[in-house]
């Protein structure tokens, strides 16, 4: 199977290695299941382990969440997409659900998805170390009776109120 793999797919022997820990991650350990994903990724014209992870990224859980809170369908996630995720998942250590959150948010506050505005709302979040749930709903009940009170800080058009709105984030 691996011989296949090496000489009639013309995998490298470290594809071949990322191949089994990526099957192994899922895991898979069936020689199948293995052999399937590596037609699947020569199909694909994966070659490379860069490429492998990419692919790999784009089709993660986590993804697909944030994709599913932002009502993104038809398409996939660009680089410039998925670096976001990495980074509100790596850099600051969110979970899913508070990312999802944070999306959900994004959508209901300027009525299309946005990952710099998502990332500023995270970004803020962090500072105020949020960490769970609970802090998530804190910070949208204080948000609410802050905006209750100042509306919409007297600002005229849509593109104020836009502004305003990111600054109280």
């Amino acid at each position: 199977t691996f011989i296949y793999l090496y000489d009639e797919l013309s995998f490298s022997s470290d594809l071949i290695a990322y191949l089994v820990e990526y099957c192994v991650s899922k895991n898979h350990t069936a020689i199948r299941y293995i052999e399937a994903t590596a037609l699947k990724w020569a199909e694909s014209g994966i070659r490379t382990v860069t490429a492998a992870k990419q692919e790999a990224k784009i089709h993660s859980p986590a993804y697909y969440a944030v994709m599913r809170s932002f009502g993104i369908t038809g398409r996939n996630l660009v680089p410039s997409e998925t670096d976001y995720i990495e980074k509100w998942r790596s850099e600051y250590g969110f979970s899913i659900d508070i990312i999802c959150a944070a999306c959900q948010q994004t959508i209901q506050s300027i009525h299309q998805p946005s990952f710099p505005y998502t990332d500023k709302m995270l970004s803020n979040w962090r500072k105020l170390n949020v960490h769970t749930m609970e802090d998530v709903k804190r910070l949208n009940l204080e948000h609410k009776r802050t905006h209750q009170s100042i509306g919409t800080g007297g600002c005229r058009s849509e593109k104020q109120v836009y502004k305003h709105r990111a600054a109280l984030l």
